[in-house]
């Protein structure tokens, strides 16, 4: 469940907020029945964004972030955010069912409860998307992911496991169409594939281990 809302703050300056409630049935990625177990959680995040139009057809995008999740039961887990992006966007013609294509960069510092898990979260992302109709909007998203921890506040599980397990890469590929309806609801369809690092806990002693 989310709870979108937008404020135009000036002409080209945008603030958003966004809350949202989940949940997950499996928070430790585990594979092992007596290692997984489920948990409820509640997000919040402020997207402040200053746009620029540097030339018809072209607009740049400097956005700063703060964001925080938190879970009912489990420790560890809760984090804080705070960060900046800046985007390009470049329209591939004109007309109001032209093509767009955007560049993106952003990077968000991570708190977590857990200091192992604590880091930079860097994402580029290349997208392109289109209106086939005033209620059909459609986009293709390729990204590039990179998470680091400070590898000196891991605890191994043995002398000789890696301590860096949060330090990861990842990159994703994701399609949406989404149909705007009469009375101002949105019918969206989404896919995404990852492909990349993940961490999990398991039986010790095991391959996958």
């Amino acid at each position: 469940m989310q709870i979108p809302a937008s404020l135009q703050a000036t002409a080209n300056t945008e603030v958003d907020t966004n809350v949202s409630y989940g949940f997950k049935d499996n928070i430790s990625n585990a594979v092992s029945s007596r290692d997984i177990f489920e948990d409820q959680f509640i997000a919040a995040n402020v997207n402040i964004g200053k746009l620029w139009v540097p030339d018809t057809g072209k607009s740049v995008v400097l956005g700063g972030h703060l964001g925080t999740e938190n879970y009912n039961d489990t420790n560890g887990l809760d984090r804080y955010s705070y960060g900046d992006s800046l985007s390009y966007i470049q329209r591939l013609g004109l007309g109001a069912y032209t093509p767009r294509l955007s560049i993106g960069f952003s990077a968000d510092k991570r708190d977590f409860q857990t200091n192992s898990r604590d880091g930079w979260l860097y994402r580029t992302n290349i997208g392109l998307e289109k209106h086939f109709l005033p209620q059909l909007h459609a986009k293709l998203e390729l990204t590039a992911e990179r998470r680091t921890a400070d590898a000196g506040k891991a605890v191994p599980y043995f002398d000789f496991a890696p301590g860096d397990v949060f330090n990861q890469s990842n990159n994703e590929l994701a399609a949406s169409m989404d149909y705007s309806l009469e009375n101002n609801s949105v019918i969206s369809v989404r896919y995404l594939y990852r492909d990349g690092e993940v961490y999990a806990s398991t039986n010790p002693g095991s391959e996958f281990f």
